[in-house]
């Protein structure tokens, strides 16, 4: 009985044994796997929490330039937005998750108001402006809306100062939406219904200047033989001098968003009549948004117009791939900062008044709708495009090419090809303007005189070309 007791013993701990061996490597793979996802929740964690810390330290008062410290740009006149960004930032961490609505998708945000469709939009640049224009014109032509097209197509008048003949003549009482590229004047009022909403964007000057002055290649345009910082370095070396042989467009490498924005070319270099004229800004425009806090801005301007939060998603325009993003020398940043004094100035005042504004908004509210916007911007993303960018000389769609050819563009699902939507959210704007010139078109909203003079025929060719081709 003992040996039979002791075969069978050894017989459960044979059977035993197997059973672990068969158990224990399920047991581990388990593991293995619960160990993956921990760490790939905790990678996504990391790097969602440092791109808001990174997007936190881009403080509106603060200027944020390679190579200079960031103690030497704290603006300390802005005392009450900079408290109010404080409390933004502790609102950010305060907010808990389980609280989140589900993102926001359709209605807005008055049922029983309409949203607001005569809008102006004074495009400045390198500001992100080419995507804020993108969203109205998404807006615009989903609703067959009017827009204001300059004889020039793509420009309105620009680089000079607005002209209301500077606009086709339309078969329509009045235009909704004036969105391409201009420079302000009071003849937009005389186009533009007088409900009209009066919307620009800015951005921190001294990251803006580099990011317009690479965009356009001035250092070839100029002819300088030098490329990246050093070309920074020598124009600022004699600023002056350099923009008189550029005629008209060089007056615009001063000061660019006041110039958008119509100070008067005497004006730009006058302290004085810059203040002067900011405070003229302050009563034309409804809302100034910061490009620093775009989505932030994008909410504001949501709740104002009335409009859903579907209406204001985006997929970024106009980035470069290529930076010159090398270390300035601190010499070169006071040169600029001297050079561009008048939109640091600009751009401080309207800061505090973007931060006054979020203030009344509650800022609790504004971390709040902004996530849930963020939420639905990736969803948007996740389903029109690939996450992996392409240089634009690289998109083989002549649809979705960008105008530079180091633009930085996301291409297309193919299963999204027929979707509308997705088309227009990575459609650029010279490509979207045809296609909204042709809806007009065919809508029958030109006014196209039976008999041309040579003046009007020069006028007309681009528009034939576009339409006919």
């Amino acid at each position: 009985m003992a040996k039979e007791s002791t075969n069978l013993d050894t017989s459960q701990d044979r059977t035993g044994m197997a059973r672990i061996g068969v158990i224990l490597p399920s047991i581990l793979l388990g593991l293995v796997i619960v160990v993956a996802i921990q760490i790939h929740v905790l990678r996504e964690t990391y790097i969602e929490l440092r791109e808001e810390m990174i997007r936190l330290h881009k403080h509106t008062n603060v200027r944020n330039v390679p190579g200079v410290p960031l103690t030497d740009y704290l603006d300390l006149e802005s005392e009450n937005a900079d408290n109010y960004l404080d409390q933004y930032t502790t609102a950010l961490h305060n907010t808990d998750d389980d609280q989140m609505d589900e993102a926001s998708q359709g209605t807005s945000i008055d049922a029983d108001v309409p949203p607001h469709q005569n809008i102006v939009i004074l495009k400045t640049h390198k500001t992100a402006s080419s995507t804020l224009q993108n969203i109205l014109m998404r807006f615009g032509i989903e609703r067959n809306l009017t827009f204001a097209i300059g004889k020039g197509v793509y420009r309105l008048g620009y680089p000079y100062h607005f002209r209301k003949n500077d606009t086709f003549p339309l078969n329509v009482d009045h235009i909704n939406i004036f969105c391409h590229h201009a420079r302000y004047s009071d003849d937009i009022k005389e186009i533009m219904p007088s409900d009209s909403k009066y919307i620009t964007i800015l951005r921190e000057p001294l990251s803006l200047f580099p990011s317009l002055f690479f965009y356009y290649d001035i250092p070839s345009v100029l002819r300088m033989n030098v490329t990246g910082s050093v070309a920074l370095d020598t124009f600022t070396s004699n600023p002056t001098e350099w923009t008189r042989a550029i005629p008209v467009y060089g007056s615009s490498l001063r000061n660019p968003m006041l110039f958008d924005l119509g100070l008067p070319l005497a004006s730009l270099g006058n302290l004085s009549d810059i203040r002067s004229y900011i405070q003229r800004i302050d009563t034309v425009y409804d809302l100034i948004l910061i490009c620093e806090y775009f989505d932030e801005s994008l909410i504001m301007m949501r709740d104002m117009l009335n409009w859903s939060t579907d209406d204001i998603v985006y997929i970024k325009q106009n980035a470069r791939s290529d930076d010159h993003s090398k270390p300035i020398s601190s010499k070169t940043v006071e040169k600029l900062r001297k050079w561009n004094e008048g939109d640091e100035v600009l751009y401080d005042h309207f800061n505090r008044t973007f931060w006054n504004k979020a203030k009344k908004y509650g800022l609790a509210k504004l971390q709040h709708e902004v996530a849930k916007f963020r939420s639905r911007l990736r969803e948007w993303a996740r389903s029109c495009v690939s996450d992996v960018p392409i240089r634009g000389i690289e998109m083989k769609d002549k649809d979705f090419r960008p105008y530079g050819p180091n633009t930085l563009v996301y291409p297309l699902l193919p299963e999204q090809n027929q979707n509308s939507t997705c088309r227009h959210l990575v459609k650029p704007e010279l490509k979207f303007t045809v296609e909204i010139v042709r809806s007009m078109y065919a809508r029958g909203l030109f006014q196209l005189p039976s008999t041309r003079n040579e003046s009007q025929q020069n006028e007309y060719v681009l528009l034939d070309a576009l339409v006919n081709s």
